[in-house]
């Protein structure tokens, strides 16, 4: 038996004990590394492999849902820039279309389905670009044959006083007693807004002077100031 009343001696045992394990087992573990190597390397880069897979659908996922919000932002912008063109006379389909604010004169005609026989559009911009409320108006030969006639006596700077109604007509509207049809050539009034000055006009009396038509609702000083040259009483 140890003599554990000798402190000095006992220390140093339980010390030699202790290196003695710590020796054995560090030699354990080295000759354990040595057999098993490649085992070792095998799962350091398995691991690692996998952590690179990890990372890389990680930042897929994240890619593909910025993809997608991308394209709903941009779908919501192509909504919100789509405007409404009224087209009327001699094309196939005439009527109401919805369009990109990008799209021009031509884009409009191709969706009426093309030009009637006998229509013309040598009185038109096909090049022109299209705004919300815009009214175009194809005009046969007969008829620009006649308006042309009608306006032989005119100087050229003011045969073409409505351009951007695309339609011919030196000619004011009297907003006294034009119809929807001849209000909505005017530049920015569709059918709701022509309806809308007729109303007033019947309520109201007819108009003593044209800036009273900014009494119509919808109607203020920057919209008068578009149709002021192009109305009269």
């Amino acid at each position: 038996m140890y003599n554990f009343k000798n402190k000095k001696g006992n220390k140093r045992f339980i010390d030699n004990i202790i290196y003695e394990g710590l020796d054995k087992g560090g030699e354990k573990m080295l000759t354990f590394l040595k057999k098993n190597i490649v085992a070792c390397i095998s799962v350091v880069v398995t691991l690692s492999v996998v952590g690179v897979l990890v990372y890389c659908s990680f930042n897929s996922e994240v890619s593909a849902m910025e993809i997608t919000q991308e394209e709903q932002k941009c779908e919501c912008e192509d909504i919100s820039e789509e405007v409404l063109v009224d087209i009327k006379g001699a094309v196939k389909k005439p009527g109401v279309y919805k369009l990109n604010k990008n799209s021009i004169v031509n884009d409009v005609i191709v969706l009426a389905g093309g030009l009637k026989s006998g229509a013309t559009t040598d009185d038109i911009n096909l090049s022109k670009a299209i705004y919300n409320e815009m009214v175009i108006y194809i005009s046969t030969k007969n008829e620009l044959k006649e308006k042309q006639n009608n306006t032989s006596n005119i100087p050229s700077s003011t045969s073409e006083t409505k351009v951007d109604n695309i339609c011919v007509n030196p000619s004011k509207v009297n907003i006294n007693s034009a119809t929807v049809d001849e209000l909505t050539t005017l530049n920015g009034v569709g059918e709701a807004k022509a309806i809308k000055i007729i109303e007033y006009r019947n309520t109201n009396g007819l108009f003593k002077s044209i800036e009273d038509i900014k009494n119509v609702s919808g109607i203020g000083e920057t919209f008068y100031e578009k149709i002021k040259d192009s109305i009269t009483i």
